[in-house]
């Protein structure tokens, strides 16, 4: 996700200004920028200009996400970890409830790997390698059950 209010933030520090010499410079507020950095509003088009041509960056900056982790992460590195963190608990914590549905509900865990392949990205490598292993096995032990009953009770 994107999150506009961090990279303006992260470019006013980096510039070593405070909200006031940024509005100051864009001729509002300085509850405004505060509002922006806080993400209770966002700068509209020609204020996203003027804070490039101020932070000499173009303006899609503002909305390419690749460049968060690494701008802001230097100038700010705890806020960004904090959200870092959040956001992987966030993650790790569906993958969890998507292991417990995968062992309670009969054949779920196809689909549940079809689902972990899909947040490969956004979990922790080892839980991710832990969990396919475990949805691996039960998704195992589901067909060897279903050729079981098949081959005993319907012959």
């Amino acid at each position: 996700m994107i999150d506009v209010s961090y990279k303006i933030k992260n470019e006013r520090l980096k510039k070593k200004m405070t909200q006031e010499d940024l509005a100051e410079q864009i001729l509002v507020s300085r509850q405004t920028v505060s509002n922006w950095e806080n993400g209770r509003s966002i700068p509209n088009y020609e204020n996203l200009v003027l804070l490039s041509k101020i932070f000499n960056i173009p303006v899609d900056h503002f909305y390419v996400e690749n460049n968060l982790n690494n701008d802001f992460s230097f100038v700010y590195k705890g806020g960004i970890k904090k959200q870092k963190f959040q956001e992987d608990g966030l993650w790790n914590t569906g993958l969890l409830v998507m292991l417990i549905i995968s062992i309670f509900i009969p054949y779920a865990a196809p689909i549940s790997l079809c689902v972990l392949f899909t947040w490969k990205d956004k979990v922790n490598p080892r839980l991710f390698k832990g969990v396919f292993i475990f949805i691996i096995s039960i998704t195992t032990v589901e067909i060897l059950a279903m050729i079981f009953i098949s081959t005993h009770f319907i012959f």
